[in-house]
């Protein structure tokens, strides 16, 4: 019996029990004889038997988990982040509005405050924009019946904020 082996790059993935849960999902499909998930590189690679198990059915697993996939070539190099500089504006931008909530109490002699209402739509902006992506990442973990790092962060800054 031959083997063949296919890489996946995932999105989605925060922590080591996503690593643990997809290669558990992975491990179980049919025709797999292993896999392995690296949250590092943000990759997995899964030996199946020839002809049992295609790239399509692995990668509908993985989203099935909560995750994106996508098939690449087998020792392909790793693509460039283009989402990155993406990123980078998010947590510029987050910090950016978060400043004049900081900013006063980092002053000495000042106990001037924002406004609560600016306090409220300020704090509101960066949970519920730039932090959406960890309520998405939540909402999907939700559906999957797992939990994840979005999750725990979606839940403690939402109490915060509530």
């Amino acid at each position: 019996m031959s083997e063949t082996v296919i890489d996946l790059a995932i999105t989605g993935m925060t922590c080591a029990s996503c690593v643990g849960r997809l290669e558990k999902v992975l491990g179980r499909q049919d025709g797999v004889v292993k896999a392995e998930v690296n949250l590092a590189t943000a990759r997995a690679r899964v030996v199946v038997e020839d002809g049992r198990t295609a790239a399509a059915r692995l990668v509908s697993a993985v989203e099935k988990a909560g995750f994106g996939a996508a098939a690449v070539q087998a020792g392909a190099p790793m693509a460039e982040e283009t989402g990155a500089r993406g990123e980078l504006l998010r947590v510029i931008g987050a910090a950016l509005l978060s400043l004049p909530l900081a900013l006063p109490m980092l002053l000495p002699g000042r106990d001037a405050m924002v406004s609560p209402p600016l306090q409220l739509v300020l704090a509101s902006l960066v949970l519920f924009g730039f932090g959406s992506r960890f309520f998405l990442g939540a909402w999907a973990a939700v559906r999957s019946g797992h939990g994840t790092m979005d999750l725990l962060v979606a839940l403690g800054t939402s109490a915060a904020w509530g």
